[in-house]
């Protein structure tokens, strides 16, 4: 008895640009659903063109109604947050090789929570949605993803003997506000009141950019002036995250490149960078700069001469931010229903510090929602 895998696709293709529509009628109780995508790198290259990237919009929905909704990129951070481990992200720039990423959607506070998942069954009409935009960084081509390669699997974790459970809730995760950064001043976001919080998680991105600098205090009040809930700086965040749930981990990416390259990796705020030596090839592999997720690559032979034809090479960073997400629990996530009463208050204002311009920013939210 319990929750086991459902495939609804199962290595499906997918056009360059399209919005794959799955059907969850009939399935019942739902603790997560399971999404891989894979593409294909053209004949020449494909540098700093991740799989993530593709994957633009991940929805599920009843009519107007939408019981999740939020990008390939936040969903891999809230993937991070809730099972404390960075989700596949295969990423190679090799020619002509396969890219892999994983995208979890979690209704519970596990795999196979019997009191939080989606009841699908008190649904009309239940779709799983995922938009997928093989251009999404660069026009298809021998030196980004080949056309016509891209493809997608999806399992949903049901419970498969349709016993008699008890539903406390789901876990309902949207994105409720983005913007574009300033140099400087608030950015005021006023957040739903409808459901208990689990999660509150940000992100902002811009190239060999600090997101630390862009969202540099982070300050959440209700019924202003009555409560003032957090009022701290976005680096102390940080480390309170790794003190409760600790670091993400080790983040790997295939490189093809030459000397002095600036290859990026979804991460920020690494601790410490792998230098390595292939004996193989006799090469020598250094990196420095990697606190911004882009890395000064050097490679050399053993004599010290540059190369300049390029190469495959794995490297790995120990991140701090994984997809630059910055995470704000409601208490201890593990703990047995420990949200935050937001229904108790009139009101959520939420005011962002910002530091540093032009970094694409989002708030994102995780309610326990009933059906």
């Amino acid at each position: 008895m319990g929750f086991r895998p459902t495939v609804l696709a199962d290595s499906e293709t997918l056009s360059d640009a399209q919005t794959k529509e799955i059907d969850l009628k009939g399935l019942g109780a739902i603790s997560a659903i399971e999404i891989e995508v894979t593409a294909i790198n053209g004949s020449v290259s494909n540098k700093n063109n991740h799989i993530h990237h593709l994957v633009e919009n991940i929805e599920v929905v009843d009519g107007a109604a939408k019981y999740h909704q939020l990008s390939g990129i936040q969903e891999q951070i809230l993937d991070w947050a809730t099972f404390r481990r960075i989700p596949v992200v295969h990423m190679d720039e090799t020619p002509s090789v396969y890219q892999i990423g994983e995208f979890i959607i979690p209704f519970g506070r596990r795999i196979g929570d019997r009191d939080y998942f989606l009841d699908v069954d008190r649904l009309k009409n239940p779709k799983l949605n995922v938009k997928f935009n093989i251009a999404a960084v660069r026009a298809v081509g021998t030196d980004a993803f080949a056309t016509n390669t891209g493809a997608i699997t999806v399992k949903a974790i049901v419970d498969q003997e349709k016993t008699a459970l008890s539903q406390k809730g789901y876990f309902r995760s949207t994105e409720v506000y983005k913007w574009t950064t300033a140099a400087s001043g608030d950015e005021p976001v006023e957040l739903p009141i409808d459901y208990p919080y689990r999660m509150l998680f940000f992100r902002a991105y811009k190239q060999n950019s600090d997101p630390l600098g862009a969202l540099s205090k982070i300050k959440l009040e209700f019924d202003k002036p009555k409560y003032e809930y957090l009022f701290e700086g976005s680096g102390h965040m940080m480390r309170r995250f790794h003190l409760e749930l600790g670091l993400p981990g080790w983040v790997n990416k295939w490189i093809y490149g030459v000397n002095g390259d600036t290859p990026e990796l979804p991460c920020m705020r690494n601790s410490a960078a792998l230098h390595n030596v292939d004996g193989n090839l006799r090469r020598f592999i250094s990196l420095s700069n990697w606190w911004k997720g882009y890395i000064a690559y050097t490679l050399c032979d053993h004599t010290g001469a540059a190369i300049a034809s390029p190469e495959t090479h794995e490297i790995g960073l120990y991140t701090w931010m994984f997809q630059n997400g910055l995470i704000l629990p409601f208490g201890e996530p593990l703990l047995e229903d420990n949200f935050f009463p937001a229904p108790n208050y009139k009101k959520a204002d939420l005011k962002i510090t910002q530091g540093s311009a032009t970094h694409a920013a989002s708030v994102c939210l995780q309610e326990v929602a009933t059906q």
